[in-house]
C-alpha cells in the first residue's frame, strides 16, 4: 500500500477516499504490480497517492488522491471484469481553498441489457431524493456529457460544507455498489462487447481528463502520459 496522505482538518476528502478503500475486504483484494513512482509522488507542495488492484474477482479498482495546502482532488473508479455484468462506478470530488468545484458519482452501464442494471440506476435516483439540499447542476462539460449514465449525481457545491453530505453519500453508494447484484456472463460475444465498451470508457477519460494539465504541471508530460496510459486508465 502506498503511504497515506496527510489530511487537513476539513473538508477531508482524502480521508473519505481512504474510508472507501478501507471498506474493501483485504482478503479479496489483489493489488497490481504498480511501480513505486506511480504509487506515491510529491512535487510543488502537491502529494499524489494511487492505488490499483482487482477486487473479489469482480472489478478493477483504481483511485487517486491529490492534496496540497489549498486543494484536494479524489477520484475512484471500479471497472467490472468483462464477464461480470455490472456498471462502472465513477467518483470524482474537487475543491480548491474554501470553494467546491465539482462532485460527481455515477454508475455507468458499459453493457446495456442485463436486468440487474436497473438496480443501480434506481439507486442513484433514490439518492438524489434523499439529499435534496445539494447544489445539483446540469451544466456538464461537453466531454463528460458523452460518458454519463443519465442518472448520475453531478453537483457544483456552493460551499465546501456540502462535502460532508457528499462524503456520506459516497460511502453509501460505494457500499451498495459492492454489494449490488451482478451477473456472470458466459456468452463470448457479450463478454467481448463489454470489454470493448469498458476500454472505450477508459480511453475517453484518459484523452479528456481535466486533471491532465495539473499533473503535467506537478510532474511532467512524460510521467503523466505513462501514468494515465499504463496505470490509471489502462
Amino acid at each position: 500500500m502506498p503511504p497515506e496522505l496527510q489530511t487537513p482538518a476539513t473538508p477531508c476528502l482524502i480521508a473519505a477516499l481512504s474510508g472507501l478503500l478501507e471498506s474493501l475486504d483485504a482478503g479479496h483484494w489483489q493489488p497490481d504490480n504498480t511501480p513505486g513512482e506511480f504509487l506515491a509522488r510529491d512535487s510543488h507542495n502537491h502529494e499524489l497517492r494511487f492505488q490499483s488492484g482487482t477486487y473479489a474477482d469482480s472489478c478493477e479498482v483504481r483511485s487517486v488522491g491529490i492534496r496540497s495546502p489549498k486543494s484536494e482532488i479524489i477520484n475512484l473508479f471500479a471497472y467490472p471484469l468483462p464477464h461480470v455484468a455490472k456498471p462502472i462506478f465513477a467518483l470524482e470530488y474537487v475543491r480548491f481553498g474554501q470553494r467546491g468545484i465539482v462532485a460527481v458519482v455515477d454508475m455507468y452501464p458499459a453493457l446495456e441489457g442485463p436486468g440487474n442494471l436497473t438496480y443501480y440506476s434506481n439507486l442513484l435516483k433514490r439518492t438524489v431524493v434523499e439529499y435534496p439540499q445539494l447544489s445539483y447542476s446540469q451544466e456538464y462539460p461537453a466531454w463528460y456529457a458523452e460518458c454519463r449514465s443519465g442518472d448520475d449525481i453531478f453537483v457544483r457545491p456552493d460551499q465546501t460544507d456540502e462535502f460532508g453530505d457528499l462524503c456520506e453519500l459516497a460511502a453509501k453508494l460505494w457500499a451498495s455498489y459492492l454489494d449490488g447484484p451482478q451477473l456472470r456472463m458466459s456468452q463470448s460475444e457479450l463478454v467481448l462487447r463489454h470489454r470493448e465498451s469498458i476500454q472505450d470508457y477508459k480511453r475517453h477519460h484518459r484523452l479528456n481528463s481535466p486533471g491532465r494539465k495539473l499533473l503535467d504541471k506537478m510532474f511532467s508530460e512524460t510521467w503523466t502520459d505513462s501514468f494515465l496510459k499504463e496505470h490509471h486508465f489502462v
